[in-house]
Order: structure tokens, then sequence, then C-alpha cells
């Protein structure tokens, strides 16, 4: 089971920080940063950063995004998360990465 690292001010940190399973709230808690498993310094250390909302700044044009059921301890994420560079395709529910 990952953990919630709390207030990250300085995102520059917060990826250093995150381990396989953590994760960090930020933009207001309009997004997440999630360190994914099998994921290397190729492409941000592993760490993804997920819109929750549209009105996230950083929501692309299509307004991709993902629901959270407002846990900050133990969140849970839908839809599934997929990194295409790993290969790496799960959830986070309740706190905990589970691949499928």
């Amino acid at each position: 089971m990952g953990k919630l690292i709390p207030n990250p001010d300085n995102i520059d940190v917060i990826w250093d920080q995150l381990e396989v399973g953590d994760w960090a709230f930020i933009d207001s808690e309009r997004a997440i940063l999630v360190r994914l498993p099998g994921c290397d310094e190729s492409h941000g250390a592993g760490v993804h950063l997920l819109p929750l909302t549209k009105e996230s700044r950083f929501c692309n044009e299509r307004e991709i995004h993902w629901d959270w059921d407002g846990n900050r301890e133990a969140p849970t994420l839908t839809p599934s998360i997929l990194c295409r560079v790993s290969g790496w395709h799960g959830y986070l529910t309740n706190g905990v990465l589970v691949e499928v």
C-alpha cells in the first residue's frame, strides 16, 4: 500500500519523495501525482500526473481526467491507469495499486 505525501508545495521535491504506490495531490486537489511500478527514469521516474477535474490546469484539450472518490488517505480513481511506456495497467483503489 502506498501513502499520501502531504502538502506538496514544491513539485520538484515531491518527484523525489514518491515511492512506488505513493501519491500527492496538487493543483488544489484538481490533480494527483502517482508513482507507478515498472517505470524508470526515462519518463519522470515513474511519476504520473493525472488530472482529477476538467478545471485542472493539467487537463488537456480533450478534457481527459480521472474520477476521485474524495478520500485523501486511501484514494480510489477511475477509470484505470495505463502507462504506455512500461505497459503497467491497473487501478488505484483504496490507496493500493492493483494491476490488471
